[in-house]
């Protein structure tokens, strides 16, 4: 399910979370209709609807990397990157919070993983 999900994104480029469109969006589930079979199409769509508890593991996996990725990098970088993109931590938060709170643990998790941002932004 998380190798199939950005299959769109292939022909429709990455487009930071922040910025994704309802076009974009469109595209992407455009993309992903011609380029999976039938057999596949089926999680893609299981991933994008999130009504699975393994389409909302996959979604709170796939919403955890960049963060994990993020706190590793000295702060100058992240606060660069907040900058250049035009986001700060609580857009992090309202955006990414809901794929967490199905579940005490990855809640947990994530709040845990944001605590860090604060040393990151200053």
């Amino acid at each position: 399910m998380l190798a199939i999900h950005d299959i769109g994104e292939t022909e429709v480029g990455d487009v930071l979370t922040y910025n994704k469109t309802s076009k974009v969006e469109e595209s992407e589930l455009a993309a992903a209709k011609r380029l999976l079979p039938p057999s596949l199409f089926g999680l893609f769509s299981e991933f994008e609807e999130r009504e699975t508890v393994d389409a909302k593991f996959a979604k709170a996996v796939d919403s955890i990397a960049p963060i994990l990725r993020e706190i590793t990098l000295p702060p100058e970088v992240i606060s660069g990157r907040f900058e250049y993109y035009n986001f700060n931590k609580d857009m992090i938060v309202n955006k990414k919070r809901p794929h967490f709170e199905w579940d005490k643990v990855l809640l947990e998790m994530f709040v845990d993983l944001m605590d860090k941002y604060p040393q990151i932004e200053k």
